[in-house]
């Protein structure tokens, strides 16, 4: 079976764990999930720690190489025609963490199997399958996806993982590309958002204390006509269209 997961139990939360810390619970998880895999890790008690177990995540790594490739070949062919710059795709094989660049990053436990990484000569903006974005001079996280119910829009914990990634990578631009169930690429843009990434760390700092202490999460309170997944992201970063996603100041 193929992985692309670097990340270990019981030492890094990964960017598939982070969205579930910081919403409470996703359509593969929940915080509480995300606690015991860990507590028991740290126990050396021995547990089934894969979340792609679905059919869905299954398909999405099988397919990830695929939709990184073809998205690839579109970016390079409009490089080719219309610009003055070179863009290389790297394929990671190891988790990134921030600690890599900044050691007092360490505290916070964060890793991350990146995808794809896209190193660009320079900055530029670009038009690829219909939709305009943006890199920078250096590293880009390139995000793969794919969603056999894909709305448009991009799903909160996406943007979550991909400022996540950011953090562990030390960049501060991205996309996600995904392949919808019509064959279609959709592409959304990701900038670092500095209150994000500092509620991502928050949750990362509590999370281990909560490890350290054996404190798991209590239940989750779900209000009638605003949940908490909603909730936390109208305080954050989500703005509910197919648009990117705002930049608070």
């Amino acid at each position: 079976m193929i992985t692309s997961k670097f990340t270990k139990l019981g030492q890094d939360l990964s960017s598939s764990e982070i969205a579930d810390i910081v919403l409470g619970e996703t359509a593969f998880g929940s915080c509480h999930k995300v606690y015991d895999q860990h507590l028991m890790a740290v126990k050396d008690v021995e547990v089934m720690s894969e979340r792609r177990t679905t059919p869905a995540m299954i398909r999405g790594l099988f397919l990830e190489g695929s939709v990184a490739d073809w998205f690839y070949y579109l970016l390079c062919q409009e490089i080719h025609h219309s610009l003055n710059i070179t863009v290389e795709m790297l394929d990671p094989q190891d988790a990134s963490r921030p600690q890599d660049y900044n050691p007092d990053l360490a505290k916070y436990g964060l890793g991350a199997s990146v995808d794809r990484i896209l190193v660009c000569s320079g900055d530029v903006s670009l038009a690829v399958a219909g939709f305009t974005f943006h890199l920078k001079k250096g590293k880009n996280i390139l995000e793969i996806k794919t969603d056999y119910y894909h709305t448009g829009k991009c799903k909160p914990e996406w943007q979550i993982q991909v400022q996540h990634q950011m953090i562990c990578t030390g960049t501060q631009c991205g996309i996600i590309v995904c392949k919808d169930q019509t064959g279609k690429l959709n592409i959304y843009q990701c900038t670092i958002n500095e209150k994000m990434c500092k509620l991502i760390m928050d949750k990362a700092e509590d999370f281990w204390k909560r490890i350290d202490e054996e404190d798991p999460y209590p239940p989750i309170i779900k209000q009638e006509h605003q949940g908490l997944r909603s909730k936390t992201l109208d305080e954050t970063i989500l703005k509910k269209t197919n648009q990117d996603v705002v930049q608070l100041t």
